[in-house]
């Protein structure tokens, strides 16, 4: 059957109380995707234990081809070494793809961010304002 976007087991990760959220400096000027990024599980790498992590903090991109989410990395050309903006909170890919919010304007504190370079920090332009 098709049609409506459905696609059996996709996950949704929420932003619970809990969320850490130490990556950001100030919620002054938030914008974020809160649903619809969809994480590709294929394109991270399991731990020893089988986790796909990526942490909150971490810098994201889009992917060209399929339109999903993963981590920056400059050195790819998929469109992961476009940058976009920053994982809100932790999610695991180990079961699969996962829905996520995504920031794309924030105050954050690099240095508490994964991944976010000169090339990413060009990339976002000023939606961020690096602490």
């Amino acid at each position: 059957m098709s049609g409506g976007g459905f696609t059996p087991g996709l996950r949704t990760e929420s932003l619970g109380v809990g969320a850490d959220w130490s990556w950001l400096a100030s919620e002054d000027g938030l914008i974020s995707k809160r649903g619809g990024a969809t994480f590709d599980a294929a394109l991270q790498v399991a731990d020893g234990d089988g986790n796909k992590l990526l942490l909150a903090g971490t810098a994201v991109a889009m992917v060209t081809i399929g339109e999903k989410w993963g981590d920056y990395d400059d050195a790819e050309t998929n469109g992961q070494e476009d940058g976009v903006g920053i994982l809100m909170h932790d999610i695991n890919l180990k079961d699969g793809d996962v829905i996520a919010a995504v920031a794309l304007a924030a105050s954050p504190l690099e240095a508490r961010c994964t991944g976010v370079d000169a090339a990413f920090k060009a990339d976002v332009g000023t939606a961020f304002i690096w602490q």
